[in-house]
């Protein structure tokens, strides 16, 4: 078959299937790309449905800032868990009951419990737990430096 007659041949693959993979493939790169832009590994971007980028501060050993830089907001409340883990232990933290959801731009102090306060050069694994979808909607690794 000639190049000329790819178009006008009734055997060839149909354009509207052509356009179908290219818009499916222009909504798959615009995913990856926005979690990318993120942080987040796309894999659990993807996975969990959500996109949140939080800029986590260690004030002193028992004081943590949580500072919502972009994506969707974090409603507070039953479905919602902060866990931090330390040394094999995990522990689960309150929230100020006067916040009911954090914002792109809001920020809150979060206070340790006893026994979880860090010591310079100590580091911890933070995270924010979905109860519901039972998926990790955000987690770092922070340290006190």
């Amino acid at each position: 078959m000639k190049g000329e007659d790819f178009l006008s041949d009734e055997r060839a693959v149909n354009p509207g299937v052509i356009v179908a993979a290219g818009i499916i493939g222009i909504a798959v790169l615009a995913v990856l790309a926005t979690a990318f832009m993120f942080g987040e590994s796309t894999e659990k971007a993807v996975s969990s449905g959500r996109l949140i980028k939080i800029e986590v501060k260690v004030l002193d050993s028992n004081t943590l800032k949580l500072e919502h830089q972009g994506g969707d907001p974090l409603d507070f409340g039953e479905d919602t868990k902060f866990l931090l883990s330390r040394e094999e232990v995990e522990y689960e933290l309150s929230f100020p009951s006067e916040i009911s959801q954090l914002e792109v731009g809001d920020s809150m102090e979060i206070t340790l419990p006893e026994g979880a306060e860090l010591k310079k050069g100590e580091s911890a694994l933070l995270r924010i737990r979905d109860v519901k979808i039972r998926k990790d909607i955000f987690r770092k690794e922070i340290s006190f430096d």
